[in-house]
């Protein structure tokens, strides 16, 4: 009963997006209306035809009758291009709307989701869920719809023309309903182990093309096409399970639909012989039993094609109702100055894994600080806490005398310019990529170019894309690029993540002397083990391995407290 009443929830929810369509759907069945009237006076127009034209030997009477017929088929069509163009466009409208909620989920939803999904295995989420809920206003569904009219139109010319050829029909309607109903649940079982098995499918897929230079680099060739063996084959063993089921509801339908024929020109041509019906009758007859049984059949098979509707449908619909719950926090006060910064006891862990514990520091404006430490001892994890990606587990974070938490997320984030460890590069020029669309005064980016080194190969590949995350572009040109976007977001506070990882000895050079005096007022954050960089430091902040987090005033006082010959920064 529960599961029935969510069923109807969901599928309220999907039919609320179609109310602002209302004039529109109206039209619709206006059209269907006009299907209605010519699915009824088909048959009655063919029985005029034989009855009182070729058996009546009446030339004038079949011109005329069969005249009506055509233009009642272009009645017909017209009403349904009509509505068709109406269907189509709502459809597209909704799906849209449903691709932007996605969309505006994701960019909201906590950055941690994103850990647990490779963009592969969303994609192919967002596109099974938005086509399997835009079935329920798909072609086949109004098809349905339609039948369901002519049902009505079929019964009432069936009693028309003889009640007792019409009991006939009406006995096979439990038939055809049993055989349906056992088809539908099979397939639905068959929907949901199809999903799970893509979903499962395309997770790995995306994470092997992400891993794709490991794999060859390390000869996983011939292992992962075993592997693609194993994947693919519950897939392919669901796709051939929902097919086959197709084949079966179509056959079964065939049978029974050639079984009520054989039956009704059995019976029909006797009524015929005894004078109770007329050939044309009798034709006719056939043609409304078609529409009786024919809606049976659709009617039960919304719910069979609608099987994959309501298991996307819970998936779509949670992955909104989650991203609401998973939102990342923001506050209400904007913040346009960085006067000092104050970790207070801050913890901090992912997942069962701590990082920082009870980890105590400040940072004051204009100060030029490094964060030292080992591999996953939390430096990243330090910017990321700044930058509301992630919250603290207890403890508090101050910024300019005020919780961190109480700050807007968006005005928060403009205060500092970054390059962080997994800063992307996108698919387009060198320049745009700098500037990220946004209105950069022509000297600033110039400037940014030189004091970068972008401006060395920037002619020879701005006509181009970098590629996907920069990958036309060598690792040190793309570092260069990242930090000439950090030069042209003139911010208070500059976050450098391993900036110079990828340069040669020559380029950070210049990017020391670049943080020396073009940032030598700013609040700069730098995570290194760079020695020329550290000397450079007003402060370096070391996280020892239980987390903790010691503050000194020089690289000269790190090396005398710590040893880092045995630390692997």
């Amino acid at each position: 009963m529960h599961n029935k009443s969510q069923d109807w929830l969901l599928l309220k929810r999907i039919f609320s997006m179609f109310i602002d369509y209302k004039i529109k759907i109206f039209i619709i069945f206006i059209c269907l209306l006009v299907y209605l009237m010519g699915s009824f006076l088909t048959p009655f127009l063919s029985k005029m035809i034989i009855d009182n034209g070729v058996l009546a030997d009446n030339y004038n009477q079949v011109v005329l009758f069969s005249s009506a017929l055509f233009l009642l088929a272009i009645a017909h069509s017209v009403a349904n291009i009509i509505k068709e163009r109406i269907r189509i466009t709502i459809s597209l409208d909704v799906y849209k709307r449903l691709i932007s909620n996605t969309f505006d989920a994701l960019l909201d939803i906590k950055i941690s989701y994103f850990s647990t999904k490779n963009s592969a295995e969303i994609l192919n989420e967002i596109e099974v869920d938005t086509n399997n809920i835009l079935m329920v206003f798909g072609e086949n569904i109004f098809f349905a719809i339609t039948q369901v009219l002519t049902f009505f139109g079929g019964i009432i010319g069936l009693f028309i023309i003889d009640y007792r050829m019409a009991c006939i029909v009406f006995l096979f309607i439990p038939v055809k309903f049993f055989m349906v109903k056992v088809l539908g649940l099979r397939r639905r079982t068959s929907i949901n182990k199809f999903i799970d098995a893509k979903n499962e499918f395309a997770h790995w897929f995306g994470d092997t093309l992400e891993g794709i230079k490991e794999v060859r680099s390390t000869g996983l060739e011939n292992r992962q096409k075993n592997n693609l063996k194993l994947k693919i084959e519950p897939l392919v063993t669901n796709q051939k399970k929902l097919e086959i089921l197709d084949v079966y509801n179509s056959d079964s339908e065939h049978i029974v639909y050639a079984m009520l024929e054989s039956i009704l020109y059995i019976i029909g041509v006797k009524f015929i012989f005894n004078g109770t019906i007329t050939l044309g009758s009798l034709f006719a007859f056939i043609s409304y039993s078609m529409y009786v049984v024919s809606p049976i059949s659709s009617i039960l098979n919304i719910h069979y094609s609608l099987a994959g509707v309501l298991p996307s449908a819970k998936r779509y619909y949670k992955f909104i109702d989650d991203a609401k719950q998973e939102k990342e926090i923001s506050g209400n006060n904007n913040i346009e100055f960085f006067s000092s910064v104050e970790f207070s006891n801050v913890s901090f862990a992912y997942g069962d894994t701590p990082v920082l514990q009870q980890s105590n520091f400040s940072i004051n404006h204009g100060e030029h600080v490094a964060i030292v430490g080992k591999n996953g001892s939390g430096k990243s994890t330090i910017f990321n806490l700044l930058q509301k990606f992630y919250e603290p587990e207890s403890g508090e974070i101050i910024l300019n005398g005020m919780n961190l938490k109480e700050y807007n997320k968006k005005s928060l984030r403009n205060l500092f310019s970054c390059v962080n460890q997994d800063s992307y590069l996108f698919d387009i020029g060198i320049l745009e990529n700098i500037c990220l669309y946004k209105d950069v005064p022509e000297d600033l980016i110039n400037k940014a170019l030189k004091e970068s080194l972008v401006d060395a190969f920037c002619e020879e590949k701005k006509q181009n894309g970098t590629g996907q995350n920069g990958s036309s572009l060598s690792g040190g040109q793309r570092q260069k690029v990242l930090i000439a976007r950090l030069l042209t977001r003139v911010r208070p506070v500059y976050l450098l993540d391993e900036a110079t990882a990828n340069l040669d000895n020559s380029s950070e050079t210049a990017i020391v002397e670049l943080i020396k005096n073009t940032l030598r007022d700013k609040t700069v954050l730098m995570i290194s083990h760079r020695q020329e960089l550290l000397s450079a430091m007003d402060k370096i902040l070391f996280i020892s391995e239980n987390g903790k987090v010691f503050t000194y005033n020089s690289y000269s006082e790190l090396l005398h407290n710590q040893n880092l010959a045995a630390i692997t920064l």
